[in-house]
């Protein structure tokens, strides 16, 4: 078995990561949504901000 020469593995990794970088944003955000929740809660309280 033969590997791949290291330019065509790059270029093939930075293919793949190019093509998921536009799905990271909104994934990343829900995910740190859900795993902040009381914090975010605590800094969206106008009516009681220091928590």
């Amino acid at each position: 078995m033969t590997s791949a020469p290291e330019e065509e593995v790059r270029a093939t990794a930075l293919d793949v990561a190019q093509s998921l970088s536009g799905k990271a944003g909104s994934t990343l955000g829900t995910i740190k949504s859900r795993l902040y929740t009381e914090v975010l809660a605590t800094l969206r309280d106008t009516t009681n901000p220091l928590g």
